[in-house]
């Protein structure tokens, strides 16, 4: 479920950016609009399909936003670990 609506969030953030500046090429397109895809975990995998010449930056930026999130996650997760086992 969280894939899905982070997935929709995304995908509905970028439209409302991009159809405010109102460009529809994707170099022209301004960082600011492309940020909300960069979290998009199904253009991620999409930029994998793109020929090697074109993975750079979008799927490496995908990427590394994608390792922090997992970083993040396992270090809440093990936080939050700890700390249920602080009350036994």
């Amino acid at each position: 479920m969280t894939v899905v609506a982070l997935t929709v969030v995304t995908f509905v953030v970028f439209f409302v950016a991009n159809s405010m500046q109102g460009g529809h090429n994707w170099s022209a397109m301004r960082a600011s609009a492309k940020v909300p895809l960069y979290f998009n975990p199904v253009f991620f995998l999409i930029m994998a399909f793109a020929p090697p010449r074109q993975l750079y930056p979008e799927w490496t930026t995908c990427a590394a936003i994608f390792l922090a999130m997992a970083l993040v996650s396992v270090l809440l997760t093990l936080y939050n670990l700890r700390r249920a086992g602080e009350g036994t």
